[in-house]
């Protein structure tokens, strides 16, 4: 039988010890692994996903008030002081009585002028002059001279107010503007009344 080294033999002596002294403390040899059954494959858990919907912002919303059409206004034609409708124009009229009026004697007479100046006769100016009273005569024609009677009735004063002592009946008179020197121009207004009986 061949001879086996000395260091073999320590060594499998060693190794045998070293199982010995693993059986004695162990109570037994380490128990082996556990290895999955042939054929099943190991699971891995993976960890939960969340998952975040998205959010959706809405648009905000625009509420536009009603809107109100006002109705159209009429306006009322202006009227002058005296309650006359304004003229853009020279013009005379009578103020009172109103026309086709039933008055006592004497007759109290009220005038106006519009865009022309009343002044006391004298110069003759433009757009300028005095009124004519013409009881039951016709007005003149213009640049005639007015003349002075007691049918024409020459308020050289500048007066807009005056009174008349006229019979009772029916009369017609006409208010005329002159110029400083008498002459009368196209500016008129005509005016019917009735003078009744004094009692």
């Amino acid at each position: 039988m061949p001879t086996r080294p000395r260091a073999l033999h320590l060594a499998i002596a060693a190794t045998a010890l070293g199982l010995t002294a693993a059986c004695v403390d162990g109570g037994g040899l380490p128990p082996a692994p556990t290895l999955p059954p042939v054929g099943t494959v190991p699971s891995t858990t993976a960890s939960p996903t969340t998952t975040t919907a998205p959010t959706t912002t809405a648009a905000p919303t625009t509420t536009t008030a009603p809107t109100t059409t006002a109705a159209p206004t009429t306006a009322a034609p202006p009227t002058s002081s005296t309650g006359l409708p304004p003229s853009s124009g020279p013009r005379v009229a009578f103020v009172s009585p109103a026309d086709g009026a039933t008055v006592t004697s004497p007759v109290a007479i009220e005038l106006l002028a519009e865009n022309f100046e009343i002044e006391a006769a004298g110069l003759s100016r433009p757009g300028a002059g005095h009124f004519h009273l013409l009881v039951d005569q016709p007005c003149l024609p213009s640049g005639q001279e007015i003349p002075r009677d007691t049918t024409h009735i020459h308020l050289g004063n500048g007066q807009i107010e005056t009174s008349l002592d006229l019979a009772p009946g029916p009369h017609t008179i006409c208010l005329q503007a002159g110029d400083g020197v008498h002459r009368a121009l196209p500016l008129t207004d005509t005016l019917s009344i009735v003078v009744a009986p004094s009692t």
